[in-house]
């Protein structure tokens, strides 16, 4: 039975699925990212009796980042249980997505055709029904068992869902360009529009940002992914100096205006965050400390505490937990990946929305969720692999270029 079924299949059927469940469930992105990973394993050993290779720069990273996050659980704060089990769940959770990239890069023609087919569809049935929710005010939400919020609850439920799309926009986009790039620049643009209809500010700038840099990479196909990677050093490595010189009320009288109060209240976790950085600059707190560094539940503004659950800044995270080393591996993973975008056989479009897609997915971990959600961890991971899926293969790659020369 497994050899009639291809990755293209399993792939397809998961990025068919992932939109939609972004939208109504982004919390079952996690436990089905695992599902698809032993589904595509068990596929591809059966179909070509092959295992999947995660051997390469992004799995020699995470590795280094698993084994100095459980080393740093030894000068925790709190070196519960809770913290290993959850190191275990990110390290089964980057497990899964190294094992469905290496799949992906491994897809034959017409199953990268049938998984990107798949692809689009989910994506066009999320936007729609995303639509109809705006217009109705729930009406589809209102038909998942138990979801009876009011409509402003639904608004902040759908933040992650706008995330999420934020991420996924880009391997669509892709996609769509070598077919038409004008509908590529239509789809972008309605995506775009429907974001903004709701409350993440995050998902729009994201979206916003991505844009920029797909146009600026056309121009400068060289240049962008060397200052994409400058950018993710500048940002990690002065977050915590640039946060800590932040005084949002002198910011604010100085701008003449008044700030959201959720920027606000940010600009006050992130000053705390950068105060706690410089205690233990070296070494950090210990992995998922940030919930139990002391003084982090103190009412810092409107009943708001100073620190809570995380930083909702994924880099500053780094410093507080793991210290230099992790904000280094965070420098070295992002960076790397943008510089490999420089990659000649890489084609204008291929290279401009992998850089989009990084620069919208550093841009909202830099300003919302905790950098070791699970969901998230997902979400992030999901956005690679159909990024992955539709590259045009290596060989077909090397094959135009030597062509063109």
């Amino acid at each position: 039975m497994l050899s009639r079924i291809d990755n293209g299949h399993v792939l397809g059927i998961a990025a068919f699925s992932v939109p939609i469940l972004g939208v109504y469930a982004p919390l079952s992105l996690a436990p089905l990212i695992m599902a698809v990973a032993v589904a595509a394993v068990a596929v591809r050993r059966a179909r070509d009796g092959a295992w999947p290779n995660i051997l390469g720069f992004a799995a020699l990273v995470c590795a280094l980042a698993m084994v100095w996050s459980a080393v740093s659980i030894l000068w925790s704060i709190d070196p519960a249980t809770a913290h290993i089990s959850k190191l275990v769940r990110l390290a089964l959770l980057l497990l899964a997505g190294l094992t469905l990239i290496d799949c992906a890069r491994a897809l034959k023609p017409d199953g990268r055709d049938r998984f990107q087919k798949f692809m689009i569809a989910g994506m066009v049935i999320a936007a729609l029904l995303m639509l109809v929710d705006r217009v109705s005010e729930g009406a589809v939400r209102q038909l998942i068992p138990g979801a009876r919020e009011s409509w402003a609850v639904m608004m902040v439920q759908f933040n992650r869902s706008m995330t999420i799309f934020a991420l996924m926009v880009w391997p669509v986009t892709l996609v769509i360009w070598r077919r038409s790039p004008a509908l590529a620049i239509v789809f972008c643009a309605a995506i775009l529009a429907l974001v903004s209809g709701f409350n993440s500010a995050a998902a729009i700038i994201a979206i916003i940002a991505g844009m920029l840099c797909f146009v600026l990479t056309f121009l400068l196909p060289r240049i962008l992914p060397a200052v994409v990677a400058l950018g993710v050093l500048i940002s990690i490595f002065a977050g915590p100096y640039v946060s800590h010189q932040i005084s949002p009320a002198k910011m604010a009288k100085m701008a003449g205006m008044s700030i959201p109060n959720s920027a606000y209240h940010r600009l006050l976790i992130w000053q705390f965050t950068s105060g706690k950085i410089a205690e233990r600059p070296l070494l950090g707190w210990g992995f998922n400390s940030s919930k139990t560094i002391p003084g982090n539940k103190r009412d810092i503004w409107k009943g708001s505490a100073v620190l809570p659950l995380h930083p909702h800044n994924a880099w500053l995270q780094w410093w507080l937990e793991l210290g230099v080393v992790g904000a280094t591996l965070g420098v070295v993973l992002g960076g790397g990946i943008a510089l490999r975008q420089r990659d000649p056989h890489l084609g204008r479009a291929e290279r401009a929305a992998s850089l989009a897609l990084l620069v919208a997915a550093f841009l909202v971990g830099g300003v919302s969720y905790g950098v070791w959600q699970s969901w998230w961890v997902a979400t992030i991971l999901f956005a690679a692999i159909f990024m992955v899926g539709c590259l045009s293969p290596p060989d077909q790659r090397r094959a135009e270029l030597r062509s063109s020369q």
